[in-house]
């Protein structure tokens, strides 16, 4: 399954790691293709306009993930109280704490 990020995208400019496509529902990012070329994922990874996520993992997995691609926060979110999913917020601050080396 192949999930294209626009310009418009809520994904856009978020890493894989904050998004946790595997932990949120069990669908991997087999690859992303960016330009025409094809770029193995990693958790820093940020997504860009015209990115397209190749998903793979069971069909209710792979239907889930375009569920939860589209409900990320914006990164332009006008929005000083913590969203329902503080996860990216708990990655950054591990990242930063180095207390994990992300891929």
């Amino acid at each position: 399954t192949g999930i294209k990020i626009d310009a418009q995208h809520p994904a856009l400019g978020r890493s894989l790691a904050e998004i946790d496509l595997r932990g949120h529902c069990g669908a991997g990012v087999l690859c992303i293709t960016r330009k025409g070329q094809v770029l193995l994922p990693g958790a820093r990874k940020t997504l860009q306009a015209g990115d397209v996520l190749v998903i793979t993992g069971p069909a209710e997995a792979t239907e889930r993930a375009q569920q939860v691609l589209a409900e990320v926060v914006p990164l332009d979110a006008e929005s000083t109280e913590p969203g329902p999913e503080p996860y990216g917020q708990i990655v950054n601050w591990i990242a930063s704490e180095r207390l994990v080396s992300w891929g």
